[in-house]
């Protein structure tokens, strides 16, 4: 309902700003007299020129009275100067133009001011008004109808949420918000049938005013990109309400009753997100849809954009003018690698030097463009990963992370090392072994004692920081050393971590000519490989099973929501110990049954790799555990390195070449459940080798590459082929990187344990343990470590865990199948 304002008397605090002014001329125009506030005289001369015209009759009174309403015995004074009591006080609290800015970069003098102009001039004008009117009510002789007294507090959106760059004004306006809160119960207690009180808060957001104007030249740039305000001037008029439009709209709720006033859906929600114990509006309903979806769904999403954002722009400030900056490959900067951290533990039987550890490393990033290891992760403009590459490495901007530990105890007698694999037990044991192992999710102590708990372990680490991309770390045993290089995901793949071994070892051992120079240190091989393609194109042998529109939604739905979310979504992950013999056996059998083959059987495979068999066995272990319906379709991703292909295209000097990055695509081999189950291993393995041999092509390389960067680029999400109810499993063998192989004799200051005790070598490692920070579900998935010293494979694969008991027992019956 429309108040009668005719005869009323409405005080207007800050005036003479533009929507005081609005404010004032919309309750002249409805018969109340107007008195403006504000601390300066001549703008107050302005506006009082301006409400004149639209009073009711002449006979209104529009008044002015300079004062600055952050001081209470001023704000006092000059109220209780006025000749009238005011029925209505509209609270028009100051601006932030003046303290725009980040809070490091605001001075104390800065905040005192912000929450002078707009806590302390609005609470300066409520408590003086109190008081003006609770002594009317005890003087005053009782009145013929009851008095109303209102007053609104004219506040902010910005008091629903912080944004960076208004971190002055944002305080302010929350301590406003808590002031009408707390003030609209007090007033209950002096409510009487001569007096009622009523408390509204307004809550704004942009609109177009003077001081609007003079925000948009001193707002930080981040806080206008989180609110869009990248604009021209003239568009963001066009798009914002005016004064006037947005006093009329505060000036209806309060005739309304409205406590809190705001008046569109972006207001509307923001309020039912921090609706603490503030009264619901009207009759809820609206609070009550609002509240859930803003809580869940809405803000959660915001909150993670504005995180997003706001860390991007900090990475401006740690970017330095001489690194040279180099764009990343396109395959390292993807959701799978930025989301996986590395940490490969080297467990060598005997003590290394640590120091030549360092020194050699470090002569390595001064070799040409191995100084690429030591780039910095930042953001450019468009939101993709680049590097920054110092021009040179000092202690205040080393090329690695380094650090060390020493413990005076045998390597067996630590809490922690001893419960990694002890590869000269296992040897003894001498049967396929599926182990835990210490995970970084089940002991943080772990995770602390294997790296250095300062070194990043997540992508937003790298980019909030000056950190290089590797990280090693050195633990020393009496008997033996730890040596643990982490990375991110994105700096290469295995093959590309042998080839930064391979030439640390070559500094260790004097001979830096065998050192291969580094490929690819600004220009990406892979981003030529399509536009090589012959004509006309070759089709990729899957191309027709692609998952697009409602078969890629079924499978996205089934995958990463149901069974990731809800079904069976806790992971463990385990050392699988292979025994030689074992593997040797179930080799020679695969062969003996290629052999017998007659031509036309399906014998154009004569050959099969020890990592064919292994994939084979290992997929019928998991089969037999998991129990999927014999007739699902198996999709068995086997991960591939393709720098033999792009040495074939003339992409890189060689295969041997040392590209850092990440150079590798899938073969596929699809079969059902039940041919895994059923048929003989020699069938299985022999279909993962013609698989490879089909896709392991120049065109069909080309063809998926094509398939993938559209998928990514227009798509957004990663090529899947097969069917959407499909079992899909995958393996990397990194036997090629030979990382068994790494050799630390140069730096052996003795022996730990005897070499009659050992197959391993001197400086070279017993066992190797890939562990990793995952920020992503990996199940179906593993890795084949390599061959140590004595031929025996040591894989690692994530499973859920219920299913390792079933794959224990497998285990177990096969090994006495194999021992009959």
């Amino acid at each position: 309902m429309k108040q009668d304002l005719i005869g009323k008397t409405a005080f207007v605090t800050g005036g003479a700003g533009g929507l005081g002014r609005a404010l004032a001329k919309e309750l002249a125009s409805r018969g109340a007299h107007i008195t403006l506030f504000s601390r300066s005289h001549d703008p107050l001369e302005e506006a009082r020129e301006e409400v004149l015209p639209f009073r009711l009759n002449k006979a209104q009174d529009v008044n002015i009275v300079t004062v600055d309403m952050g001081y209470a015995e001023k704000v006092d004074e000059a109220f209780k100067s006025q000749l009238r009591i005011p029925n209505i006080v509209y609270c028009v609290a100051g601006g932030n133009y003046n303290q725009n800015g980040f809070f490091v970069d605001l001075t104390a003098n800065d905040l005192e001011d912000c929450m002078r102009n707009n806590y302390f001039s609005a609470a300066n004008a409520a408590k003086s008004l109190m008081d003006i009117w609770l002594a009317e009510d005890a003087t005053a002789p009782k009145p013929t109808h009851q008095r109303h007294r209102q007053l609104i507090f004219i506040n902010s959106a910005a008091a629903f949420l912080g944004l960076p760059g208004s971190i002055a004004y944002t305080t302010s306006k929350a301590a406003v918000r808590a002031l009408a809160d707390t003030l609209r119960l007090e007033v209950l207690r002096h409510d009487t049938a001569e007096s009622h009180y009523s408390i509204h808060c307004a809550f704004p957001g942009d609109f177009v005013s003077p001081g609007f104007m003079k925000e948009q030249a001193t707002k930080v740039h981040l806080n206008k990109t989180i609110q869009g305000l990248h604009q021209p001037i003239e568009k963001l008029v066009a798009k914002f309400p005016s004064s006037e439009k947005v006093a009329s709209m505060i000036i209806k709720a309060v005739d309304r009753g409205d406590f809190i006033v705001t008046y569109s859906l972006e207001q509307h929600a923001l309020f039912a997100n921090m609706m603490g114990a503030s009264p619901k509006r009207g009759c809820g309903v609206v609070d009550t849809l609002l509240q859930p979806l803003m809580s869940w769904v809405i803000m959660p999403y915001f909150r993670w954009k504005w995180e997003s954002i706001t860390r991007q722009d900090g990475e401006q400030l740690r970017k330095v003018p001489t690194d040279t900056i180099i764009p990343f490959h396109y395959y390292d900067d993807s959701k799978h690698t930025n989301g996986l951290c590395f940490d490969f533990t080297f467990c060598f039987d005997d003590i290394l030097d640590d120091q030549k550890l360092h020194d050699g490393l470090s002569r390595l990033l001064k070799l040409g463009d191995w100084r690429k290891l030591g780039a910095r992760i930042r953001r450019n403009d468009d939101g993709k990963l680049e590097y920054h590459v110092p021009q040179s490495f000092d202690d205040k901007r080393p090329g690695f992370a380094y650090s060390t530990a020493t413990f005076n105890i045998p390597v067996d007698e630590h809490p922690q090392a001893s419960r990694m694999a002890q590869p000269h037990d296992l040897n003894a044991a001498g049967h396929p072994l599926a182990f835990g192992v210490p995970s970084y999710a089940e002991s943080s102590g772990f995770k602390s004692f294997i790296r250095n708990p300062e070194f990043p372990e997540r992508l937003d680490d790298w980019l909030s920081s000056d950190s290089p991309q590797l990280g090693i770390h050195v633990i020393h045993f009496t008997d033996s050393t730890l040596v643990t290089v982490s990375f991110l995901h994105s700096l290469t793949d295995m093959m590309g971590l042998k080839a930064i071994m391979d030439a640390w070892t070559a500094v260790l051992r004097g001979e830096e000519d065998q050192v291969t120079p580094l490929v690819g240190f600004a220009d990406d091989p892979l981003g030529r490989l399509s536009k090589m393609t012959a004509e006309p194109p070759v089709k990729y042998l899957f191309a027709d099973m692609l998952l697009t529109g409602w078969s890629w939604i079924l499978f996205a739905v089934r995958y990463y929501f149901l069974i990731e979310l809800f079904w069976g979504c806790r992971e463990e992950e385990r050392i699988i110990f292979l025994p030689a013999r074992h593997l040797l056996q179930m080799r020679e059998e695969a062969m003996e049954e290629l052999a017998s083959q007659e031509p036309g059987d399906g014998g154009e495979v004569s050959f099969v790799s020890e990592g064919d068999v292994i994939f084979a066995w290992w997929t019928r272990v998991v089969l037999r555990a998991e129990k999927p319906s014999p007739d699902r379709t198996l999709n068995l991703r086997n991960t591939c390195c393709c720098r033999s292909l792009l040495a074939q295209l003339g992409l890189i000097p060689s295969a041997a070449s040392s590209l850092i990055t990440n150079a590798v695509f899938g073969t596929i081999t699809f079969l059902k459940v039940r041919q895994v189950l059923e048929q003989t291993l020699g069938f299985t393995s022999a279909e993962v080798r013609k698989a490879l041999i089909q896709q392991r092509r120049v065109e069909q390389l080309q063809a998926l590459d094509t398939i993938r960067r559209d998928c990514l680029d227009n798509k957004h999400h990663p090529a899947i082929f097969g069917d959407p109810n499909m079992f899909m499993f995958m393996i990397s063998n990194w036997e090629k990187a030979k990382l068994f192989k790494v050799d630390f004799s140069p730096v052996v200051v003795e022996k730990g344990l005897g070499l009659k005790r050992r197959e391993n070598q001197l400086g070279r490692p017993s066992c190797i343990q890939g562990s990793g920070i995952r920020h992503y579900a990996t199940r179906n998935t593993g890795v084949v470590i390599g061959k140590d010293a004595g031929g025996n494979y040591w894989l690692s694969y994530n499973l859920r865990k219920e299913t390792w008991p079933a794959v224990e027992r497998e285990l177990l019956a096969m090994s006495e199948d194999i021992a009959k």
